[in-house]
């Protein structure tokens, strides 16, 4: 195991490690953009389209999504400069900030949550010879106390595809397992929950260019970080569904002239949301 000490490009405040493994880092707070306060006014609920959008063909260009926003939520995302790393997610409605740092050789180093500018949980990222993060330790950080919650190991094919989350708890007792499987398009359009039952989640998705296809870490950072937006990485998700089948959230979208979503019709029930993104490029 080789465990990577780096210099942060963005800090952390890690406590002592356990777990079989000891990693000890300066005290440091990362820098703390401001919390975006949106306008929430009360508008008519928005209606599904009528008729189907037109998909310009899908093109090169690399594009990163920097805001997510409706009417009731905005979404702020952030990179490392010239760079696509992820550094922050703001949720607007939530009043949470997602950081994320890297060592020098821009492998992920930790994740951190603040919440109400309080930081209560955070990871440590951990790699193999190959450099992929193959295990991830937990920790909560509840009135200025450190309380290790336990880890998750992470196992991947020979296409280097996570195929498998392990989750144990802080007495390495295991949880409960993930396993995700992938379509012909590298898309995650399963996903099989394993502990006293098993339950499944399936997506179906399209093949224009998905909002988060160009972000590096993507899939690992949003086993973190959830979001109805967050599956849409290869391509974008167009329908989720769970045990019984039935669609549990059903999105439509409006492209730009490069082939990205940049307009989201989500349907929760008989509720419809909509979703405008703006991009930058790569």
């Amino acid at each position: 195991m080789k465990i990577k000490l780096s210099h942060l490009i963005l800090v952390f405040l890690f406590g002592a490690m356990t777990t079989g493994c000891s990693k000890s880092e300066p005290p440091i707070v990362p820098d703390t953009p401001a919390i975006v306060t949106p306008v929430s006014p009360t508008p008519p609920t928005p209606t599904p389209p009528t008729t189907p959008p037109v998909i310009p063909p899908v093109s090169q260009v690399k594009l990163l999504p920097v805001k997510i926003e409706s009417t009731h939520q905005t979404i702020i995302i952030k990179y490392k400069e010239n760079t696509a790393l992820i550094t922050s997610i703001e949720e607007s409605k939530a009043g949470k900030k997602h950081f994320i740092g890297y060592n020098a050789d821009n492998t992920l180093f930790g994740y951190e949550l603040y919440e109400n500018n309080e930081r209560t949980y955070f990871t440590n990222y951990w790699d193999d010879s190959n450099l992929r993060i193959n295990y991830v330790t937990q920790f909560k950080n509840e009135d200025k106390k450190i309380t290790p919650l336990g880890r998750y190991t992470l196992e991947y094919n020979t296409l280097n595809q996570l195929i498998a989350i392990k989750y144990y708890s802080a007495q390495k007792e295991l949880q409960l397992t993930k396993t995700l499987s992938y379509d012909a398009a590298a898309n995650v359009n399963s996903i099989l929950t394993t502990k006293v039952t098993q339950e499944r989640i399936t997506f179906t998705f399209d093949q224009q260019n998905g909002i988060f296809k160009h972000v590096d870490n993507a899939l690992l950072i949003f086993l973190e970080i959830t979001d109805k937006f967050f599956n849409s990485i290869q391509h974008n998700v167009l329908t989720i569904s769970g045990v019984s089948g039935t669609p549990t959230y059903i999105y439509a979208y409006e492209y730009n002239a490069d082939a990205y979503p940049d307009q989201v019709t989500l349907q929760e029930s008989n509720v419809y949301t909509i979703f405008k993104i703006t991009y930058k490029p790569l």
